[in-house]
C-alpha cells in the first residue's frame, strides 16, 4: 500500500485561486465544494495555499457567515506561503511520512516544471486504505 504512487490517489479536478481572493469566496468555495485546502497561484506558480486551518487561523470560527463576509482579508494574507509539495512519483508512504512530520493535512502535487497537477490528502490516502481493506 505505501509503494502506491501519490499521482495514483491525488484529486485532480482542483480549485486554485489568485491571491487577491476576498476571505468570503474563499469560505464560499471550502463549504460549496466541500474542500479543505485552495492552492494559491499567480501565472501557474504556486505561491501559497489556504487551509480550513488558515481559515481557523484568521477567522473566529463563532463568527456567523453574515459576520464573515464583513471580514476584509484576502488569501495572500492568510496562506501558508511556498507550501510543502510533493512529486507526482513520490509514494503514498512518502506523502503520509511528510504529512506527519510536518503536521499538515494536504500536499499539493507539483511537476518537475512546477505545474501543480493535483492535491493529496488525508482523506485520500484513508480512501486508499479503506479501499484495500475492502478488497483484502
Amino acid at each position: 500500500m505505501k509503494q502506491e504512487l501519490a499521482k495514483n490517489w491525488m484529486s485532480q479536478d482542483i480549485t486554485v485561486i489568485p491571491p487577491q481572493t476576498p476571505l468570503t469566496t474563499i469560505h464560499a468555495l471550502m463549504l460549496h465544494e466541500h474542500i479543505r485546502h485552495l492552492p494559491v497561484m499567480v501565472d501557474n506558480k504556486l505561491i501559497g495555499i489556504v487551509s480550513k486551518g488558515d481559515m481557523r487561523s484568521a477567522v473566529s470560527w463563532s463568527l456567523s457567515d453574515e459576520q464573515v463576509g464583513t471580514l476584509k482579508l484576502n488569501a495572500e494574507e492568510i496562506m501558508t506561503p511556498d507550501p510543502v509539495t510533493i512529486s507526482p512519483t513520490a509514494t503514498i508512504g512518502e506523502a503520509a511520512n511528510l504529512m506527519l512530520k510536518r503536521k499538515i493535512s494536504g500536499l499539493p502535487v507539483v511537476t518537475e516544471q512546477g505545474r501543480i497537477i493535483g492535491i493529496i490528502t488525508e482523506a485520500d490516502i484513508f480512501r486508499m486504505v479503506v479501499e484495500a481493506w475492502d478488497n483484502a
